[in-house]
């Protein structure tokens, strides 16, 4: 037989202590709260010097022993297999892929600025991305900006090293003009939701800003470590550099922007980019 004991939950507020019964007339405390903290310390998190949690997916080997599912398993080996026929197309399809190219550069200057805030008219982006007209406000500055930094990523990747002076650099080049362009936050941020209607809430707290230097120096050599000793695929890699990189929040603003870029350059795993064939036309 099996009895349960109902327990209310409420956002924001520690998990209940619940009764964990051993015997018919004995049981102990289970506080769900310090096993969450726990869980949390052993498994997706490190800490700081100054004792507070910051995801740090490369400690410990956490990734070699992760689990994909099947159908993230399908999509990486179909990229693989792309990546391998790249030399094909680029020889029999060369105008292709540069629609492909301009059309996914063009996309992705618009939606990482947008997020922060920073739109154009239509169509002053096209220009604006091909450097065929000079910006006229702060917002299309911006846009130049990263473009700028993409180009640097699409020219120059296989010279490249994902290392916290190459974030600091994305980031001038990004916000350009900016006080503190290329440099890490100085205050502690927080990720705030905003609803109508209703107070503001604190989603998330990142990485302080005291940590952050250090935090990212060692998620840039973990990275790099990681892929130079094949622990981990390289797309793989990637997406725990960004998951990181997402929670740290090393600047104070513009990071919606260089977090794509710094997408993209960890997409440029050796001397080519990732291209998946899901992404040609008729295939």
């Amino acid at each position: 037989m099996l009895e349960g004991w109902p327990s209310s939950l409420t956002i924001g507020q520690p998990l209940p202590a619940l009764p964990l019964w051993l015997a018919e007339d004995f049981s102990v405390p289970l506080n769900l709260e310090e096993s969450y903290e726990e869980t949390c310390r052993t498994s997706a998190y490190g800490r700081s010097v100054s004792g507070e949690r910051i995801v740090m997916s490369f400690r410990g080997g956490r990734l070699g022993g992760f689990a994909l599912p099947l159908s993230s398993v399908w999509l990486l080996t179909d990229i693989a297999e792309a990546k391998g026929r790249q030399e094909l197309y680029s020889k029999q399809s060369p105008q292709l892929l540069q629609i492909l190219r301009e059309t996914a550069l063009i996309q992705s200057v618009e939606s990482s600025n947008r997020i922060e805030g920073v739109t154009v008219a239509p169509e002053r982006l096209r220009p604006l991305v091909e450097g065929s007209t000079r910006p006229r406000d702060r917002s299309e500055e911006e846009i130049q900006g990263y473009r700028r930094a993409l180009n640097l990523i699409h020219s120059q990747a296989a010279d490249l090293s994902i290392t916290p002076q190459l974030f600091q650099h994305l980031h001038k080049m990004m916000q350009d003009g900016g006080g503190d362009a290329g440099q890490w936050k100085r205050i502690d941020n927080e990720i705030v939701e905003l609803r109508p209607g209703a107070l503001p809430r604190v989603r998330f707290r990142p990485v302080s800003a005291a940590a952050t230097s250090a935090a990212v120096k060692e998620l840039c050599l973990s990275y790099r470590h990681a892929l130079d000793q094949e622990h981990v695929p390289p797309l793989v890699a990637a997406a725990a550099l960004i998951l990181d990189l997402l929670c740290i929040h090393p600047f104070r603003d513009g990071f919606a922007a260089k977090h794509g870029s710094c997408s993209r350059k960890s997409l440029f795993h050796g001397r080519k980019p990732v291209f998946s064939r899901k992404a040609l036309p008729g295939r």
